[in-house]
Order: C-alpha cells, then structure tokens, then sequence
C-alpha cells in the first residue's frame, strides 16, 4: 500500500539552523522500468555547526529548517494504471470549452471505519483538481501538468482514510479545465474530465453517473485584455461571489438541482490515454500566513480605492487571501511584481455582506497588490505558501557576507523555479528548457534533500519520451503543445547533466536507460574536414544570451565535453564497441580545436577577441592544458560576455584552473546589482531585464559550496569524495552538503599563509580525499596535524603508524596536500590543522629533486634531465630552478615540498625537503594542409579516408594529425582538368603522398576547357522560390555562387520524391549548348558532412517559345555532391528556354530551424557551348 502524504509528515524530526536567508513512450523502457527503489545512503544524523545566525538586507531573521535524517535516494515510480474501472466524468455538455471549472458531489456509506482507514484514492483530472472529503481539504491543487509523453497523463494516489467516518460521507471535487492554445509546460487532451477510484475496505468507489456534477459558475473567463503569457496553460482567475454555491463541498448540500455527471470513458481511453502514477510528491502545503504588514489593514474601511501592497518575507509560490465585508458586485484584483511578466493573476468580484476568498490559481512573488475599491472594509488579508515537497538540506555561511546573501538569493531562486517540473521562470513561462534544468539540479545537489532529484528523473523520463525515433533529437522543451524546440547546446549541455547526476547520485540504472538516447544524440553531429563539427542549429540556434559569440569554438567545446560524457556512459554499461568510434571523434575535435588557440585564448576567425564562454567550457571539458591556463584566465577576467546561465561555467572554469580569487572579484563585479537590489531573488539579466527569479542565475550556489567549501564526489554516489577547499579572499566558511550517503559538513578558518583548520564530519562508510592548502613560500617549513598528531612536517609525510587504517598521505600537487581518511562511524568528527613550523636547526639540508619524464630542469643554470637528483644546500642559501617542457609536453607544475605552476621556482630550504617537476606530454597535434585553386574550380581532392575536398570557394583546409602520412588524389571537375601540385609539394602526378610533420601550402593548377556559360544573365522563373535578401531564383545565373536558389519546405515521400518543382531559364534567343551543371550549396551541410537538398532527380525539357518543351533527358544521381559542381551531358541542343523539372531531393540542411526541412538548393545553373 503506497503511503503519502501533503507536506511535511507530522511526526518528523526537524533540527533548526538559523542562517540569514534571502532566502514516456508507453512503450518505451524508461517508464517502465523506473520501479521504486532506494539505492545508496541510509539516512545519517546531520552535524549543525553553530553560530549561523545573521541577518539578511531586509532587516529580519529567517530560518532555514534543516531535517535531521535525510531522505534515501529513490527512483522515481512512473508504471501506467491499466485496470482502471473508473470512468472519465464530466458535466452532460461542455466538455470542450477551455478554462472551465466544475464541481462533482458523491455521497457515500463507509459501513466499517476500520477497513476504510489505509484507503488509496488514485485521481486524475484535466488539468486540475481540489478535492474535499466531509467539508475539509484533502487535496490542494492536485493533478500534474499533463504530458509523461506526447499523448498521456498522470494520476495521484492520495490517502484518504484519515478523512472518512463511519456510516455517511461526502466527497466534492472542484476540477479546472485550461484553457487552448500553445503551452511550454503541458499537453493538453481537448477534454475537461475527472477520475477517481479507491477501495474503501471491500467496497469500491468510483467515478461514474451516479456522481452529481454542475459548471462552477462562479468562476468566469476573465474578461479583460491583460492576459497571461501565451505559454502558460493556466488563464487568470475570475470569480464572481455573487454567482458561488456557497457550501457546495460540505456534507447536507443541497445538490438536488445538479445533473448526472456524464461518462466518457473508463481510465486509459482517448483522449486522455494512459495514466501514468505521479512520481513526484503533493505540493508542500505551509498554511495561511500574514503578510509582513497585514496588521496595517485589519478592519480598515477604505474611504477611497487604493492599491494596497502586501509584503512577503521572499519570492514565494503563493495564493492570495482576502476577508472583506463589503456591498455586492465591487471589484478586487490582485496582483504582484511579476504579472507585468504575463503572469497570471486574479480577480474577485464581491458578493454581499462578510466573506472570504483564497484565489486557488498559484501566483509569485514577494509584494502582493490588492487593487480594492472605496467602501470594501478589510478584515484581513493573508497568503497562503505552497511549493514543491522539499527540504532545504545544504547551507553556506563565511565571512564575506556579499556571498552569504547571495548563496541564500540563489537557494530562493531555485526553490521558487520548482513545482510540476522544473521551471526557466514561475510567472513568464514555466517552461521546462533544459539548459536551466541542468544548472538546477547540479544546485539542488547541495541545497535541497533527495524529493528534488525526482523533479530532474521525471524531466528526463519526459525528455526521453519525446525523443522521435527518426530523428533521434532531444528536445529542449518538454513537455509542450504546439511549437517544438531543439537548442544544440543546451542539449549537449544537458547530456553532459545526465553524468554529473551520475556522479553525485551513483545511480548507474539511470545512466543505462539514458546512454542510447545521449550516444544517438552525439551521433547527429559530423566532423568536416577540418576536424571540427558541421554546425547544427537545431530549430533555435541560441547559444546564450548577450553578444560577440564565437559559436565555433563553444559548440566544439560543447561537443566534445558531451563525447566525453558519453564516453564515460559507454564504459559504465559495458558498451565497450561504442567507445572506439567515440574515441577518434573525441581525438580529432581536440587535435583541431588547437588550431583555433591564440595567446589571449581560443578563438575563431569569426570574432575580434577570444568569448569567455568558449574558454570556460574548453577548459571544463579538458581541450585546454594547464600550460594554456593563464592565458585563459587573462580572458575570464576581462571579458563579460556570458549571461547569467552561462555565467555559472565560467565560474566552474576560474575555480577548476585554480584562480578562485578571480572567480570571486567576477562574482562580486557581475551580481553586485543583483544583491545589493531588494529582492530575494536573481534576474534573468543582469540589467534587471526579464524575469526576477531565474534558476539559471544562482551559479554561485554551486562556485561556494562545491568549489569553496571545496565538497564533492570523487567515486560516483559519493563512496569517495573530496574535501579540497578554495577559500580565495574568506578567513572562514561553514558548509553543509546533502549527500546520497548523508551530511557532509566542513568548518574551516584560516589566516593566509600562516594557519588553516579544517574540522569535518562525515557519513560513514566512506572515504574523503582532504586537501590541506599550501601555506608560505617555497622552502617552508609546514606542519600538518590530525586532532593533535604531527602528520606531516620537515618536508615529509609522518602519519603514526596506528593511524595508518584510517588516515594516509596520498600525494600533492601545486596547490595542496592530499590525506585519504577512512570514515567509519557515523557522524564521526575530524580535525586538520596547518601552520608554519619553526625552520630545523641545521647547517645544510637535503634537497631531492625528482624530475619527471618528458622535461628537464635547470638549478642555478646546470640542466637535469629526467630522474632523481639530490644536493645539499646551505643553511640560508637561495637556489633556483626552472621547469623546461621537452617537444610535445608541457610543464604542469611543482610538487611535493613546494607547489606552482609557474616555471622558476626560488626556494630558501627551512628543512630537508623533496621538490617534483610535473610534465606532461600533449595530445595529439593537428597539421593543417591547405589546398587553393582558382575560384569556382571543379577540381575536387580526394583522401585516402574517403573524405572529399571541394575547391569552388578557392581555397580548403584538411587536418592531419602530426607526423601523419595521408594519400590525395586529385580528381578531374566537369570544366577543368588536373594539371599539377605546386607550392610545398610538386607534383604532375594526380596522386601524392605527404608525411604531416609541419603545414602544408599545395596549390592546384588546372586547365579550363574552352565553354561558354550561355546561362549567364538569363531570366529565370520558379514557381516555388523562397526570395529574400539571402535567396532568390535570380541567383542561378548572376554567376556567382555567394547567392543561390531554394525552395519553400517541400514535402517527399519515403524515397526523396517531390511534386514536379520548375525551374525556367530565358536566354532572349536560341542558344548552342550541350552540358548543364549544378553548383550545390557549400557554406552549410547536411548532417552527413554533405551538400544539403541537392536535386536527386530532374527533367530537362528545351522550346523555342516558352509553351512548348520538348524532354531532351531524365537525371537520376543518388550520390551527395559534396561540395563539388556536377556537369551531365544532353547531347547538341539549341533552344531559346530551358526547363528544369526536379522531381527528387536529397537530406536537408543541418542548421534548419523547421522539422524535415526538405528543399531544393542550388548556388547557380551552367548551360555550356563546349568550342
């Protein structure tokens, strides 16, 4: 018997930390198999540190509430109901009118209160339901936004027992039916219905025509021209108290007026289809609460109409109240900050005499207008706060407090962000987009408990869903009605989420139902010749808000973090034939996406300056080495282009290099409006643009408590984690994580360069890596203690020995020194202290210095190559040394004793100490051969790998990794011939090989065959021609191939045939000719690295007067262009127009923004006389 409850149980033990707070395809397997289960983490007891309370900007204590036991992880539930007896209700007519409300009334004999006391309700509604049990509220706006898959619904189970009474009962629903039109956040079945089935002991109950049903009439369309948001399903809410059933939900109503329910079906029948069982909890329900200045207004009789604005401690998901006395039919609206937004609002006309009202459609927002007329006394006014059923489980404090406010404006934001799906915004669009998913739930991770993570399975089980077999794409809306979207890099991004879920949960069950979704995904891209993806702009080719992208190095770097990802995933199920494939993709983007490297970043030639948001992700996806680091960081520094969703890479990309300063004066520069401006959340822009409550904006949450605090996993699911704090500028910070195996809780402190305390307590059965920070200049002697026990000092690790099974020295590297602790025991305590020691009395010291492979280093000028030295060095003397990379490496960094990445290293010995010289060799390089040859030549290049080189643009760039030896072979065009290589490599032979050790520069030299173009300059004619500024059919014979010829979308059948589409030419006069030629479109392709919507089949026909044609021949050419002109022959004609009949296309563009966006797309048309 599956057991839930709205809320918070009652009997939960709760721990108080105060802290300033601003504050499916049917099927598919994913639903499925997504059975209950709980995989890693018996609940452990939460370690609370003291000393948290502060206040926020607006003057007053807030209280977070941390649980003390955390949830289990679980695995959403999400198996359809297919013995549904129940039948789909509703009024005898009017089941189709949108944003309709109507009540159902069912009394009832519970004839042993006993069996009835576990009784499960399972209810479903379109779209939603309130429900009453004998006059009290069971359900508060049940139901789920509609859309498991593109056809199907939810159910709730609700547990109804604690309401039924022995003998008589009533149950009465309120059921809301939206309104038409598109939605960003649900489906919608074009029927308004109710269903609902519980066994009450023996007995069953159920939905049928014995229910009373009556339209609400009370609730009216809102009249006016202020509307919500074309994207939300949900309409204003307009209601009328002079019209209301009063007591129509209570037991004794008189509902002898009311009609037969009608049914129209029983569960599981169109237009609802299948029922799927809501896999994630009620709404969180926190009662009716005043606004901070209600008292202001209590039995106050307005003497004049008034805007009276009510304030709520934060941004909260809210209901409005209000109990006025008042004369019938005046008018009260109320609104908030965000209905400008297109957020819904609502509207109560009054009835006559005392009454009170709760608008039931949810709103948000922190100050709360009611708009009341002159006359309307005010006994009170209230909200009431709901919200998705999670607890704030993570903290964060340090002394900074800018940081402070703006981890807890972030944790507001993103709980605000949350309800039947996550959500960009909760007022504008309540939109699933995946790009912010993906930042909330890495955020949820260190914020919220275990409930939250199943907001992100039940999106991704949506997503999944969706997916189209045929195409392979995954949306980056879902659910939605009406429009479709496919934003590339947020997809990539949101493969890239789908393995830090992975990570942070170890849930390897999610990443096997999601890895052939995420490989077929990475497998619409193509490289090109050049090493780098053929672009793909999806139906929205957005990349991020703001200006001066560089969209080819960030959809590479997007491109290929996701290969490795997937990589990952492949290795993880034991997909061990995919990753060869996946492997040499990964390889050639990284080998060319080093051609795009500058001293000021990654950059392409489509910009002036290196794009931070490029450089961020190639540092976070790994394509750039430490050595290119610092010219990186110059980048992040200087450069605010990214918006705020984008923000939070470039933040993970300072703190991953190690710059966690920088990271911090960016933070403080670009949300310094956002946290000194009295909201409790972030923007969606930093001019204060768009929405106030953004989830994509609260990075930061994640750069404080994983990068700061330093906390995260190492081993998937948290079996190994690590402890490597960064606190920059802070001398202290308290954090606390919400791990899958329980609290993770550090308090650190530090004087820089002097002293470092790191107190920790962990969940058992784990590991912590702990990195204790560098402290001094190079030669120091730094001592390192556990509780009090010396486990490091003179240059050496010295844990004692009977610490050996619970504490280890593990390595080091520029920055820290790393233990490995053994937690056994939960909630067990731990302390780490660091500080200079006094220098060893000693007139010399021994210094070992350890030189790694591919490197050497100079001390004093003498070189010592790789391997062991060792040399004395006198009390108070100075030595340097300095790191030199061999060919093809780079130097990382020095270690062990002393730790930089900077190549010379001065160091003034306090102790015998030993000193590394990391080094590491580069991945493979990447040669550039460039071809050139006279514009428009035909001339093609073949390689030995298949790939087709064209040279109508004059020039082409081919990519061969270094020291690479690769076979071209010249093929002849349709109007030149080969005649031989020039420049780097000569040759009068049509084939070459070439060893790649350095770039290349060949030039093609051909020879033109004597013709005349005798379409140049004729009129031309299409009856389908898309014409612009880009496009129009009088580019066929401009001669020129800068502007061509396409089609609106055409329509084919499975074999590429198209209705009969013409092309006419007029030449003025007959004309000699005896070939035609086609230029293919070359500045995009198809997503095979092809030439896009090239003709499969034409008929070209000849007259002499324009009326009647004569067929001269039928072209069948399967074979993809590739870039290149193809010249077919027709034999000696002379005509005066010609005509061209295609009758077949090929696979479209890659960057299209429609579905199957077939066209017809030529660059120019030849008619040739050959002399």
């Amino acid at each position: 018997m599956l057991k839930r409850r709205q809320g918070v149980p009652p009997d939960r033990k709760d721990k108080i930390l105060t802290v300033g707070v601003l504050l499916m395809k049917k099927t598919g397997t994913w639903l499925r198999r997504l059975t209950a289960c709980c995989l890693a983490g018996a609940a452990c007891a939460v370690f609370l540190c003291a000393g948290c309370t502060r206040k926020n900007e607006k003057g007053d204590d807030t209280k977070i509430i941390l649980p003390e036991e955390l949830l289990p992880y679980r695995r959403i539930t999400a198996m359809i109901k297919e013995d549904w007896t129940a039948n789909w209700i509703w009024t005898q007519s009017g089941e189709t009118e949108p944003d309709t409300w109507v009540s159902f009334r069912k009394s009832f004999e519970v004839s042993d209160i006993n069996e009835a006391r576990d009784a499960v309700a399972c209810i479903a509604a379109e779209s939603k339901y309130w429900l009453y049990i004998n006059g009290e509220m069971a359900v508060r706006e049940g139901g789920l936004k509609r859309g498991p898959t593109p056809e199907d619904g939810y159910y709730d189970t609700v547990e109804i027992g604690q309401y039924l009474r022995e003998g008589e009962n009533t149950i009465a629903a309120l059921v809301w039916f939206w309104r038409d039109g598109a939605s960003y956040s649900s489906t919608n079945s074009g029927k308004g219905g109710f269903l609902f089935e519980a066994e009450l002991g023996g007995e069953k109950l159920i939905s049928d025509a014995s229910w009373l049903a009556a339209r609400n009439t009370a609730f009216l369309q809102d009249p006016g021209a202020r509307q919500p948001n074309y994207r939300l399903p949900e309409a204003n809410i307009y209601y009328d108290a002079r019209r209301e059933l009063t007591g129509w939900e209570q037991p004794g109503y008189d509902d002898s007026g009311w009609e037969a329910a009608k049914e129209m079906g029983t569960g599981g029948c169109a237009p609802w289809n299948a029922l799927y069982e809501r896999p994630i909890p009620l709404w969180k329900d926190f009662g009716l609460k005043d606004y901070k200045n209600s008292s202001e207004y209590e039995n106050d009789t307005l003497t004049r109409g008034q805007e009276l604005t009510m304030e709520v401690p934060y941004n909260a998901q809210l209901t409005p109240y209000l109990e006025v006395e008042s004369e019938a039919g005046k008018e009260i609206v109320i609104t908030t900050e965000n209905t400008a937004q297109g957020s819904v609002f609502a509207t109560y006309i009054t009835k006559e005499g005392r009454q009170s009202f709760e608008s039931p459609g949810w709103m948000n927002g922190e100050r709360i207008t009611y708009r009341i007329p002159k006359g309307v006394k005010i006994i009170s006014l209230k909200y009431r706060e709901s919200g998705y059923n999670t607890e704030f489980s993570g903290s964060f404090t340090c002394s900074d407090a800018f940081l402070n406010t703006l981890w807890m404006k972030s944790l507001r934001t993103l709980y605000i962000t949350m309800r039947d799906n996550f959500m960009d915004c909760p007022d504008r669009e309540r939109a699933q987009w995946w790009g912010d998913v993906t930042n909330e739930m890495a955020m949820s991770m260190y914020a919220l408990d275990t409930n939250s993570y199943l907001l992100y399975q039940k999106g991704v089980a949506t997503m999944l869903a969706y997916t189209d077999p045929a195409t392979k794409v995954l949306q980056t809306v879902v659910p939605i009605r009406n429009d479709y979207f496919e934003l590339p890099m947020q997809q990539l991004a949101g493969v890239c989420g789908f393995w830090t879920y992975y990570m942070y949960t170890g849930d390897a069950e999610f990443i096997k139902e999601v890895y052939p979704y995420a490989k077929d995904y990475v497998g619409l891209w193509t490289l090109g010749s050049d090493g780098l993806v053929v672009h793909r702009g999806g139906s929205w080719d957005w990349a991020d808000w703001g200006s001066d992208f560089d969209m080819p190095t960030l959809e590479n770097a997007w491109y290929y973090k996701a290969l490795q990802c997937v990589i990952d995933m492949a290795r993880l199920t034991g997909n061990e034939g995919d990753i060869a494939e996946l492997e040499q993709k990964a390889e050639t983007v990284y080998a060319a996406y080093q051609t795009f490297w500058t001293e000021e970043g990654y950059k392409s030639a489509s910009v002036r300056l290196p794009d931070d948001r490029s450089n961020a992700v190639a540092v976070l996806a790994g394509l750039a080495d430490p050595d290119k680091y610092e010219g990186i960081r110059g980048n992040l520094t200087t450069v605010m282009h990214a918006s705020p969703y984008m923000e939070r890479y470039v933040l993970d990309a300072l703190c991953e290099m190690g710059y966690m300063e920088d990271a911090q004066q960016r933070i403080r520069t670009r949300y310094k409006e956002m946290v000194e401006y009295d909201y409790s959340t972030l923007w969606e822009f930093w001019d204060h643009g768009g929405t106030l409550n953004h989830a994509w904006s609260g990075g930061p949450l994640l750069t404080m408590s994983q990068y700061m605090a330093g906390i995260e996993p190492a081993e998937a699911g948290y079996t190994k984690f690590s402890v490597k704090p960064m606190l920059g500028d802070l001398t202290s910070l308290e954090c606390t994580v919400p791990s899958v195996r329980g609290y993770i809780t550090v308090n650190i402190s530090s004087e820089p360069g002097k002293e470092f305390s790191l107190s920790l307590k962990a969940p058992a059965n784990t590991e912590a890596i702990v990195g204790i920070p560098r402290l001094g200049p190079a030669g120091s002697n730094l001592q390192i203690k556990y509780h009090d026990a010396v486990i490091y000092e003179n240059g050496a690790d010295c844990v004692p020995e009977q610490m050996s099974e619970t504490l280890s020295f593990s390595g080091s590297d520029d920055q820290y020194l790393y233990y490995v602790l053994k937690n056994r025991a939960a909630d067990a305590a731990h302390a780490f202290s660091a500080a200079l020691a006094d220098a060893q009395e000693r007139s010399a010291y021994t210094v070992r210095l350890e030189v790694g492979a591919n490197g050497a280093v100079f001390w004093n000028g003498e070189r010592l190559e790789s391997g062991s030295h060792e040399k004395t060095v006198q009390n108070g003397e100075e030595f340097t040394l300095e790191a030199a990379a061999g060919d093809g490496a780079y130097f990382c960094g020095w270690s062990g004793a002393a730790g930089t990445r900077e190549a010379v290293l001065s160091v003034r010995p306090q102790c015998d100490m030993t000193l590394r010289a990391e080094f590491s060799e580069k991945q493979n390089v990447l040669r550039t051969v460039t071809f050139s040859a006279e514009a428009e030549c035909d001339v093609a290049i073949l390689t030995d790998g298949g790939t087709e080189i064209a040279l109508a643009q004059g020039t082409n760039k081919v990519f061969v990794k270094d020291g690479e030896t690769v076979t071209f072979t010249a093929r002849d065009g349709f109007l030149h011939r080969f005649a031989s290589y020039q420049g780097d490599v000569s040759s009068l032979d049509n084939q070459i090989t070439v060893t790649a050790d350095r770039d290349l520069e060949i030039r093609i030299e051909t020879k033109k065959l004597d013709a005349e173009n005798v379409a140049l300059g004729a009129a031309v004619f299409a009856e389908n021609s898309l014409e612009n500024n880009d496009w129009s059919v009088s580019g066929l014979t401009d001669g020129s191939l800068k502007k061509g010829y396409t089609t609106n979308v055409l329509q084919p059948d499975s074999d590429g045939r198209i209705s009969p589409v013409s092309v006419t030419l007029d030449f003025g006069e007959e004309k000699a000719f005896s070939h035609i030629a086609l230029a293919p479109r070359t500045e995009v392709s198809d997503a095979n690295g092809g030439s896009p919507n090239y003709p499969t089949e034409f008929t070209v026909s000849v007259s002499d007067d324009g009326r009647n044609f004569t067929e001269v021949v039928t072209i069948e050419d399967s074979e993809n262009p590739m870039g290149v002109t193809q010249g077919y022959e027709l034999g000696p004609q002379r005509a005066a127009y010609v005509r061209i009949d295609f009758t077949g296309t090929g696979t479209f563009a890659a960057d299209e923004g429609v579905a199957d966006p077939y066209r017809i797309q030529l660059m120019e048309i030849y008619l040739y006389h050959v002399k």
